[in-house]
């Protein structure tokens, strides 16, 4: 079970099944990576993990999120969420994490997450 925050402006929350299929393409030696999985965690997330190398190459990569693309990936019901700051975005914008939806220009929660969750 996951919990989602409510939309009425509180930190209330409540349980709820998780319905997205999850799949994070990694990499070793990626703190970026950790920081996802270990969100994903906190939050009580179902997930499946592919690492380069041995799940998928890097023309795979390239291939599916081009040449751009950066590691972690995420995946949600086949829809390609992008890298950490994106799934972070994500997150808050499904409820998952507190607070109202977010813009990409706001870094406050991110830096929050990535500075104080994860030590």
């Amino acid at each position: 079970m996951v919990w989602k925050f409510g939309t009425e402006g509180t930190h209330k929350k409540y349980e709820v099944d998780q319905s997205e299929e999850i799949i994070i393409f990694s990499k070793d030696n990626c703190s970026y990576c950790m920081y996802v999985i270990r969100l994903f965690d906190e939050l009580q997330f179902k997930y499946t993990v592919l690492k380069l190398g041995s799940d998928f190459t890097k023309a795979d990569h390239y291939k599916k999120f081009g040449v751009d693309a950066k590691f972690p990936q995420v995946e949600v019901d086949d829809t390609n969420i992008g890298g950490c700051r994106d799934t972070v975005i994500w997150l808050k914008n499904e409820g998952y994490l507190p607070g109202s939806s977010w813009d990409r220009s706001n870094k406050k929660l991110l830096i929050y997450l990535l500075a104080n969750s994860f030590v």
